[in-house]
């Protein structure tokens, strides 16, 4: 009677397989940690813009935007910029102020550098 047993090539090959399989998870959970990371620095420059736009709000002013001393005219294109650090990254961010062709109101740009 002929005993049916497992082959050194087949145990080798299936933990080839298992090994193949386990090295595609991890990295499919470094990939997720990795976008998860950058989310956080994209939301947290997100909330720097928001502030720093919240801030220029009060001073949308039609009466002063001519006056040289106003935050938001045109006498300087770039206003401001600050290095900023949350989670111990530094930001950088640079906002302009320019007219709008045919309109009233004043168009600002804000570049946020991490």
């Amino acid at each position: 009677m002929k005993r049916k047993s497992v082959t050194l090539l087949e145990i080798m090959v299936a933990a080839f397989i298992l090994a193949a399989v386990i090295a595609g998870t991890l990295a499919s959970f470094v990939a997720v940690r990795n976008y998860v990371r950058r989310s956080g620095i994209r939301l947290s420059v997100a909330n720097l813009a928001r502030g720093r736009l919240n801030a220029l709000f009060p001073q949308v002013d039609a009466s002063i935007w001519n006056n040289a001393s106003a935050t938001l005219s045109l006498a300087n294109g770039t206003l401001n910029t600050t290095n900023e650090s949350s989670d111990g990254t530094g930001y950088t961010i640079n906002y302009s102020v320019s007219n709008v062709t045919g309109r009233t109101y004043r168009l600002v740009t804000m570049n946020v550098s991490y």
